[in-house]
């Protein structure tokens, strides 16, 4: 599994000091945070780095409102279901594909798609003619969106409407953006187990299967054979926000407590937990160890209070993805009952961990992982015990 950086407000400074230190990597660009010109320049930065590029069109309402949005050539202006005409999709389409994927130099084509408040025949009849209207451009993979709600990723019986009805659509791969209703982490493992079902339906029909707005809570999707997740900076982009693309919010910078990312415990703390660690002499226990490849939180452990070092946002940001990529691609491991014990082990050690901290009164608040691992404990579970055979015989055949 890989990861991608899911772009968001104030991004391009620190994907492109990641980009440059792994000399490889993918973002999705958004262009309700970028315009045009802002985009190509970019992509071609991105591109001169080594990495590679993809456009979400973010069409998940087409009647949002959001000036970051409409300021693009390829949102409707004034759309309605009615008015919305077979020639208006396929100029949509075309605009897409010329100026935002082959001029972009984009490595794949996202075509665009709706939230799915339910899976019913309405949506799924305009997903079809999306599809079906996308057949004219070749030359790249083209991936469907899926967008889908709270209440459809909480039920198996439509997860599996979708995926009986989708294996016909001509795409080579999937983009999933599934939305929650949790602050930061899902408490439900019912969604969770759900979104594995879904993601490994769609590797059994040989796709490529990218899931957007994604934290470390995510890491279970290797097992059920996701190619991708995609996280970023702010929680926004770590966490699907319908409402988001609703309406103008403030993107102005505001003053924020940083978040240290601990990869072992699973969770962030806030700096000021962490000179409750160090008087309780358990800092060590919560400093993410060398083999992620951060140095951007050594200044946190060099003897002095956390709270005095000059570890601030962006470092936090820095030191949360290079984690993350880093976990990401350990998680899947050369058979199916190696990567299902790895993911074990890791849900034990943080258990462990946070038990300790917690002990000497270092907490995470809403980052912090304790509730959750049973959340994932039993998705993980259910799932091995639905998916687990087919998989293990299937491991090595989709990837």
């Amino acid at each position: 599994m890989k990861l991608y950086l899911q772009m968001g407000h104030g991004m391009m400074a620190p994907a492109e000091e990641l980009l440059g230190k792994w000399h490889t990597g993918t973002v999705i660009l958004s262009p309700r945070d970028l315009d045009y010109q802002q985009m190509e320049r970019f992509s071609a930065k991105v591109i001169e780095l080594g990495g590679e590029v993809l456009c979400d069109p973010q069409f998940y309402l087409p009647r949002a409102d959001h000036e970051g949005l409409t300021q693009h050539t390829y949102w409707p202006n004034g759309y309605t279901t009615a008015g919305f005409t077979d020639s208006h999709l396929k100029e949509m389409l075309k605009k897409l594909w010329e100026d935002y994927c082959i001029k972009l130099n984009a490595s794949a084509f996202i075509l665009p798609g709706c939230y799915a408040a339910d899976i019913d025949q309405d949506w799924l009849d305009y997903h079809d003619k999306i599809i079906s209207s996308s057949t004219e451009f070749s030359g790249k993979p083209k991936y469907a969106t899926l967008c889908l709600s709270s209440d459809v990723m909480r039920s198996e019986e439509k997860i599996h409407t979708l995926l009986s009805h989708i294996e016909r659509w001509a795409v080579e791969g999937f983009y999933i953006v599934p939305e929650h209703k949790g602050v930061y982490f899902i408490d439900d493992p019912l969604w969770m187990v759900n979104l594995m079902d879904l993601c490994a339906g769609l590797k059994l029909l040989s796709k490529f299967v990218i899931v957007g707005y994604s934290n470390h809570q995510y890491l279970p999707l290797s097992l059920a054979g996701a190619d991708v997740i995609a996280s970023g900076t702010f929680v926004n982009t770590r966490k699907f926000p319908l409402s988001k693309f609703r309406e103008d919010l403030d993107n102005t910078p505001s003053r924020r407590k940083p978040w240290y990312y601990s990869p072992q415990a699973l969770s962030e703390f806030q700096v000021s937990f962490l000179d409750m660690g160090q008087r309780a002499g358990i800092l060590d226990l919560i400093k993410a160890d060398p083999i992620f490849g951060s140095e951007y939180g050594d200044i946190l452990f060099t003897g002095a209070k956390p709270t005095d070092t000059a570890f601030k946002e962006g470092r936090a940001f820095r030191h949360y993805l290079q984690c993350l990529k880093m976990q990401v691609e350990q998680s899947r491991r050369d058979t199916y009952k190696e990567t299902l014990n790895g993911l074990n082990i890791q849900l034990n050690t943080a258990e462990r961990i946070l038990t300790e901290c917690h002990s000497k009164g270092v907490f995470g608040k809403y980052r912090d992982f304790s509730d959750i691992v049973d959340v994932n404990r039993s998705a993980i579970i259910l799932f091995d015990s639905v998916r687990g055979f087919v998989l293990s015989r299937a491991w090595n055949s989709n990837q």
